[in-house]
């Protein structure tokens, strides 16, 4: 598990260093932090929405097939991962509940107030979930993820 898997680096440079710091052995207080980081960035999470299968195609789980569509199936997904066991990639918002302070800096990006903010139906913060499915010994089971920034592209 890499901290990019969190939070995207944004520059190759920081990529790079946070790949360096991926850990095999997860134990739940390491999970816990880095998904404070993500609460930090985009709020806690509340529900899943919109999730679904995105691709099923061998050549794109594989990295194999067209750059876009294997960027969107299995993003940064370590090719130490065997191709031969990919099943599925997912792909849904996981919506938040933003604390004051982060209501408040959403609400002056779109120029408005917390409090009007609060009462827009169409506001509504969210991460992007990527998760890609495995088969191992008859089962699924969830063998990558990414949480991503909100897109056009969602």
């Amino acid at each position: 598990m890499s901290p990019n898997q969190f939070l995207p680096a944004e520059d190759d440079k920081r990529f790079e260093e946070n790949e360096s710091r991926a850990v095999t052995e997860v134990a739940e207080e390491v999970f816990l932090k880095f998904m404070e980081q993500v609460e930090d960035k985009y709020g806690i999470p509340d529900s899943i929405r919109n999730l679904h299968v995105h691709s099923t195609d061998p050549q794109a789980l594989s990295g194999q097939g067209e750059l876009l569509d294997s960027m969107f199936a299995i993003g940064g997904m370590p090719k130490s991962i065997p191709t031969d066991i990919r099943r599925a990639s997912l792909r849904g918002q996981i919506t938040t509940k933003l604390t004051p302070e982060q209501l408040k800096k959403a609400a002056e990006d779109y120029r408005t107030t917390p409090e009007e903010l609060s009462k827009d139906p169409d506001f509504l913060p969210y991460f992007t979930l990527k998760a890609i499915l495995l088969e191992e010994e008859g089962a699924l089971h969830v063998g990558y993820f990414e949480f991503l920034p909100p897109s056009m592209l969602d």
